[in-house]
């Protein structure tokens, strides 16, 4: 009610608007900070009060204070399997997990992914009955008074006066608890339920020896019931162990409390690592170690990758993995700029995580499987299968869980190609092994199976920028082929019918689709990429027939309204038709105001003429840029909050207005990716959706975009202002024959939001890109900056 009497207030009060929202803005700012600076200080005095390394600069509270379960998780390594986090809010699946608003925990869970989440642990002391659950058993702490840095972190339970310290390796959560009471000490673990965006139960555990349990539970999306035919659950492996034998394993199932038992089978379950009395400061270490394979895998990860108790060594091997990860792009500029650079990056590298074990085994599901029929029998079938391994029996590489990579083809794309193409080799190649296992290339993936989520074949991008570049480890005509195979025709629930698009020429009707805008524009942006790749490859017919098929989206233009827009398969326009509202007909999480430019990021030429040329062209999309202004660029006319409007200020370059693009790219990252805050105004008010928008953040920060994601014949970055003096990438040898992209950009660039010229190894660039060759062979861009633009310099480049 507040949001709408404020915003009838601005309507009224036009000017005033300015001032209020400056100071509601301010005050917010100011309130929302505080836990960020807190959380400074702590790694300031941790690393002897000197912020050298980029694992400095990261803040994982940025942004946490409304976010999704597997965005501020700490304690784990780059695309950890563990993804270990405490969780204050374990219901309402979109704003779970870690929530820094909220002052409870609930426990302390290891999966945090895309529709997975539990297996989680509290420890206790006193006397603490269980079977009520989480909301009898959690306790308060103070989000403020927390240590929090890649790798690791360290809180306070108040209710218990326990200190916990949590790291992980990449398949173990790594725990230390202290307690300050002299009491009753415990470990509950809960085994059934909602917790964050997964349903636990049907757990299997018994006890092992005097300090470890070992078992399994099944998981499934939370948002589901157990009685849907859509419940296709995953088995999840784990070994917990302790340094301290129990004094007795207890359980619980419903109401009853179980006594000194040896395991616990069934549904609402849980149990009690009991350690009975023990003295103020006692410490207990305990390690969880998860597989999606078997127990005798958990066992193996475990063993492998934390053999040992000590915690130290644990915690600063996963800050040493890190802060590697983190500097292959160094940069230079003020400290605030770089403590949001490199939580941007961080994000990048944290959001997805593997699902196969440390020999490379990883399971897979049934692509039929009837998961009523299959619970009701207590069991889930499914087989165990191997990466390649090389020569030493090593995994060639992992294999990898994600959401869809919806979109991601001017973020992620863009920069794991360039600074991390070992990722992007790895997550190719898993999305190729589901194709030989399947017959589908992912959208999305779980542990062990397709996830059937979003629009289009969104596998296109990963796969065409990894073609374009010649990415070794890649079998780019496998890859083509894959793509080819599952694009061209048939109907599937992701992509609608490929069919009836097809024989359409390229366009759905909207009685075939009630998302035919969206499923036009994304299609069609696929096609696009697939003809590049057949292109590149030497399959012209292909090529020919994918572009063709491409161009099918001007079917949707409506040359009376300007818009993209459903129509119906005898050709009449659908009534009702709005181009703002949020999911207008046709549309799926976003706006016809923002969809209709779409396909301008492969087809500038054929948006031009029907827009009336490009002057025309160029003043519509800036009109647009002035009215979304109102709304920071949010929410309308233009949606940066979301990943389908990452691309639209950048759009200026290609329709030869450069400056444009520098002014709107600098308003748009100043509005929603600037800010050092807890708040979610951090990520322009939305799902950050697993590092997306902070790589997006990342690359316009450094002045580098790709409209196309590097999924063009001869693939090259954009230029815009980078906001950092110097910035360094260091290549990867094995994909780029320099060592090094170096990017200067003078004093106080964030300061500067034009160029004023620009040099490539110091020869005037009389281009708004550079290429893929230029960086491989050794590039060093050296910008003039000014706060005034250069129309000269914009009208002689080309």
């Amino acid at each position: 009610m507040k949001n709408t009497i404020l915003y009838l207030y601005v309507m009224k009060c036009g000017n005033r608007f300015f001032i209020m929202k400056m100071s509601l803005t301010i005050l917010f700012y100011t309130l929302s900070i505080v836990p960020v600076l807190a959380q400074q200080n702590a790694v300031m005095r941790n690393s002897g009060g000197v912020l050298s390394a980029p694992v400095d600069y990261v803040h994982p509270l940025i942004g946490s204070d409304r976010c999704r379960n597997f965005f501020m998780t700490a304690a784990a390594r780059p695309f950890g399997m563990v993804k270990l986090a405490p969780d204050t809010e374990i219901f309402g699946y979109y704003h779970t997990g870690y929530q820094n608003g909220q002052s409870n925990i609930f426990g302390f869970s290891h999966i945090h992914e895309f529709q997975m989440g539990g297996l989680a642990v509290m420890p206790v002391s006193g006397q603490v009955n269980p079977t009520p659950g989480p909301e009898h058993w959690k306790s308060g702490f103070n989000p403020a008074d927390q240590t929090v840095s890649p790798g690791y972190q360290k809180l306070h339970l108040d209710r218990y006066d326990i200190d916990v310290e949590l790291t992980a390796t990449k398949r173990v959560g790594f725990h230390r608890y202290t307690f300050r009471r002299a009491d009753n000490a415990a470990v509950l673990v809960p085994l059934n339920g909602i917790w964050n965006e997964g349903r636990m139960f049907n757990c299997d555990v018994k006890r092992i020896g005097l300090d470890t349990i070992e078992g399994s539970l099944l998981i499934a999306d939370a948002r589901l019931s157990r009685d849907s035919w859509l419940v296709i659950p995953t088995q999840v492996f784990f070994v917990i162990t302790t340094d301290r034998s129990f004094q007795s394993l207890d359980g619980w199932r419903i109401q009853e409390i179980q006594k000194s038992i040896n395991g616990i089978k069934g549904e609402n379950s849980g149990l009690v690592l009991n350690y009975g009395k023990v003295a103020s400061g006692t410490t207990v270490q305990m390690k969880v170690a998860i597989s999606y394979c078997s127990v005798q895998q958990a066992l193996l990860n475990l063993s492998t990758e934390a053999p040992n108790w000590d915690f130290e060594a644990i915690r600063q091997s996963a800050r040493e993995e890190w802060n590697t990860a983190l500097k292959r792009i160094e940069v230079e500029g003020t400290t605030e700029r770089k403590v949001k650079f490199y939580t941007d990056l961080w994000h990048s590298l944290l959001g997805r995580g593997v699902f196969s074990d440390v020999n490379g085994l990883y399971p897979l599901y049934p692509k039929d499987q009837n998961s009523v029929a299959n619970l009701a029998q207590n069991s889930i079938p499914m087989e165990i299968k191997s990466v390649p391994l090389n020569e030493k029996g090593q995994p060639l590489f992992e294999m990898h869980v994600s959401d869809s990579f919806w979109w991601t083809q001017q973020n992620l794309n863009s920069i794991w190609g360039l600074a991390y193409p070992d990722v992007l080799r790895d997550f190719c190649n898993s999305w190729l092994r589901f194709y030989d296992n399947t017959g589908t290339l992912p959208l999305g993936a779980t542990a062990g199976r397709v996830d059937i989520i979003m629009t289009g074949q969104e596998s296109a991008p990963i796969l065409g920028r990894a073609i374009q570049m010649n990415l070794p480890g890649v079998d780019a005509e496998h890859a083509y082929q894959a793509l080819n195979a599952t694009t061209r025709s048939g109907k599937t629930n992701q992509m609608g019918d490929l069919d009836i698009y097809s024989r359409f020429g390229g366009w759905m009707p909207a009685d075939f689709d009630k998302i035919s805008v969206t499923r036009t524009v994304e299609a069609g942006w696929f096609d696009w990429v697939i003809s590049q790749a057949a292109r590149k490859l030497g399959h012209p017919a292909d090529a020919d027939y994918y572009n063709k098929r491409s161009m099918g989206w001007k079917n949707l233009y409506n040359p009376e309204s300007g818009w993209l827009q459903p129509r119906d398969s005898s050709g009449k326009w659908v009534k009702g038709f709005t181009p703002l509202g949020y999911g207008s007909i046709g549309c799926l999480e976003s706006f016809s105001a923002v969809l209709t430019w779409f396909p301008a990021q492969y087809d500038i030429d054929g948006t031009m003429q029907l827009m009336g040329g490009r002057k025309k062209t160029i003043e519509r999309l800036n009109a647009q840029f002035e009215l979304a202004s109102k709304e920071d660029y949010r929410y309308g006319w233009m949606q940066y909050n979301n990943d389908v409007g990452f691309f639209h200020a950048h759009l200026f370059n290609m329709l030869g207005d450069p400056v444009k693009s520098q002014y709107w790219s600098r308003k748009v990252y100043q509005a929603n990716f600037n800010a050092i805050t807890t708040s979610n105004a951090a990520y322009a008010t939305n799902d950050e959706d697993q590092g997306q928008m902070g790589a997006l953040g990342a690359l316009i920060s450094m002045g580098l975009f790709q409209m196309k994601g590097g999924c063009e014949m001869n693939p090259g970055y954009e230029l815009t202002a980078p906001m950092f003096s110097r910035i360094i990438l260091h290549l990867q040898p094995d994909c780029y024959r320099a060592k090094d992209l170096n990017i200067t950009a003078g004093p106080d660039p964030a300061k500067n939001e034009y160029i004023e010229s620009v040099t490539l190894n110091g020869k005037p660039l009389k281009s708004l890109t550079i290429s893929q060759e230029d960086i491989s062979k050794g590039a060093h861009l050296d910008f003039k900056l000014s706060s005034i633009p250069n129309a000269k310099w914009a009208k002689d480049i080309k």
